[in-house]
């Protein structure tokens, strides 16, 4: 799983990448795939923190959450396979 710190219960939901440059691929390679999710990176957030910041709302269908977790899956795998330093696993 992916690491979406204290957000239980909440319209924003954080995936906590850890890694700047990362957070930012991975924000434009969801983009390039429909999917519009800001990334937030210190000092914004603490440092080594950096993460996307989804929101969603009661107009988002149950086929747009499971694309955009599907999605977001695959190019989490992406990144991981092109580099040895992992997405921050869920704690």
């Amino acid at each position: 799983g992916l690491n979406t710190g204290t957000s239980k219960d909440s319209p924003v939901i954080p995936i906590i990448v850890g890694d700047a440059l990362k957070s930012v691929q991975l924000s434009q390679n969801l983009f390039k795939r429909g999917i519009n999710v800001p990334f937030m990176f210190y000092p914004s957030v603490p440092q080594n923190a950096a993460r996307l910041r989804f929101f969603i709302t009661c107009n988002h269908t149950e086929e747009q959450i499971r694309f955009t977790v599907n999605t977001l899956a695959q190019e989490v795998a992406k990144l991981q396979q092109d580099d040895s330093t992992q997405i921050s696993p869920l704690e």
